[in-house]
């Protein structure tokens, strides 16, 4: 089974958040995720990629070669299973580490060009999922040289706060390993600018009109968690 790592350093009360839809959406697969950094102290966006590799880290130390998927807990939900998810990431884009993504190239706009254009609006990279190898990942959060890039802070009186998407933008173009966007959502899709008449919601499962693709992850960024996401909730019974 493809495990799903996720981190949340407590349960969220906002109602624009949906943690226990989270949860709810991958308990109807059977799936329990990994939470990492439960009631520990939350240092900013940052905390999410030092997370994500000391997880790693402690992976490989096993020897195990199997690929994982890491995502956000407080606005995503599934659709389907994460090992259908995962077949399909490595169906298209083989052992390359795959990002969702979105409209805008946030916060990063100045690194547009990084990004190729497949024939479809979601050409930029958000790292709200990311799915691939293990080890690959790993590889390619150590090329990030976490400690140079540090957490939330105040240097000298100003405040220095990181921003992990930023900075996955950033390294895009270096390719430590393949990394790809999947600009199609053949596995996730974003909302954020999206529109309800972009999606059909009489198929069995959610078909993104645009590109034909039915993904299986829902990414409600931004203010679509208001605009979108209830009417995707609603499709799925959550």
């Amino acid at each position: 089974m493809t495990p799903v790592i996720t981190v949340s350093s407590h349960v969220p009360t906002q109602p624009y958040y949906h943690y226990g839809k989270f949860l709810a959406s991958l308990k109807k697969f059977g799936v329990e995720p990994i939470v990492l950094g439960a009631d520990k102290k939350w240092e900013g966006l940052m905390t999410k990629a030092f997370l994500y590799r000391a997880w790693l880290r402690a992976l490989a130390m096993t020897g195990s070669s199997e690929r994982v998927i890491l995502c956000d807990a407080w606005d995503i939900v599934f659709a389907e299973h994460p090992d259908t998810i995962d077949t399909a990431c490595n169906k298209v884009y083989g052992d390359a580490v795959v990002f969702n993504g979105e409209k805008a190239c946030w916060p990063r706009g100045d690194l547009s060009d990084t990004f190729p254009d497949q024939g479809y609006p979601w050409r930029y990279l958000n790292c709200g999922f990311i799915c691939g190898p293990a080890s690959s990942i790993l590889t390619m959060l150590e090329a990030m040289n976490l400690e140079s890039i540090g957490v939330d802070r105040v240097e000298n009186g100003k405040k220095i706060e990181p921003n992990d998407q930023g900075e996955f933008q950033a390294l895009f173009s270096k390719q430590p390993v393949k990394m790809v966007v999947d600009a199609k959502c053949v596995a996730a899709q974003t909302l954020s600018a999206c529109t309800v008449d972009e999606f059909d919601f009489t198929t069995e499962f959610i078909t993104n009109k645009v590109t034909g693709t039915m993904p299986g992850v829902f990414h409600a960024n931004g203010s679509s968690k208001e605009l979108l996401l209830p009417a995707i909730l609603a499709k799925l019974g959550l």
